[in-house]
């Protein structure tokens, strides 16, 4: 569905001014078109998130050329290198290991996960 409102207020708006489960004392279920409005717990959780992350000079070149190499952004970056690491924290909390075989057939484990 293409957006067919300016700013992001008026998206939710109309995305979520017409859902059921509103509270009824929500800016959004009086019918007031405010400027700016309290977000319901249900519309926040489809939005995107902003974060700031400092980081040394040498992890923010890694992730520049990490990026780069893959033809990718700095934030598909982070959200692949999440996905990973809940992969592998998955495992390491049933007390499994993650093996890593590269194409040289040598098994490595990572650790510290």
């Amino acid at each position: 569905m293409r957006n067919p409102c300016g700013t992001r207020a008026e998206a939710v708006w109309f995305l979520y001014g017409r859902t059921s489960g509103i509270r009824t004392d929500s800016p959004l279920a009086t019918g007031h078109r405010p400027s700016a409005i309290h977000l319901p717990t249900k519309a926040m959780a489809t939005l995107d998130r902003r974060f700031d992350v400092r980081m040394s000079p040498e992890l923010a070149e890694q992730l520049n050329e990490l990026a780069d190499q893959n033809n990718m952004t700095r934030a598909e970056v982070f959200r692949r290198a999440i996905g990973l690491y809940k992969v592998a924290k998955s495992v390491t909390n049933k007390k499994g290991k993650v093996l890593l075989e590269g194409n040289d057939q040598v098994t490595r484990e990572l650790v510290g996960i």
